[in-house]
């Protein structure tokens, strides 16, 4: 069982087990699927996703997903690194009156 989810810290490197709520995340699994395919509890499962939010520094399930694929822990199909890239690049705004 995972520890306090305060202990996590922004940077802390994912256990196995934090990478695979991850990757069932990206996958749009709820709490109780992910408990289900893990053998888990629904507390338990919320315990491990605030790890990975607070260890991704990400606010939310969906911000966790986009930092994930950037990271590398979220595998991701060939042919669609591109669009991942363009997703997490920088935009530039023109600049007022250009």
């Amino acid at each position: 069982m995972p520890t306090r989810a305060t202990n996590a810290k922004k940077g802390d490197p994912l256990s196995r087990r934090e990478e695979q709520v991850l990757r069932l995340i990206a996958a749009g699994l709820t709490n109780a699927e992910l408990g289900r395919q893990l053998f888990l509890s629904e507390n338990t499962v919320r315990i491990y996703l605030r790890r990975v939010l607070a260890k991704l520094g990400a606010r939310n399930r969906t911000q966790a997903v986009v930092v994930g694929v950037a990271m590398g822990h979220i595998p991701l199909p060939a042919g669609s690194v591109p669009v991942i890239e363009a997703l997490v690049r920088p935009v530039e705004v023109p600049a007022v009156g250009a």
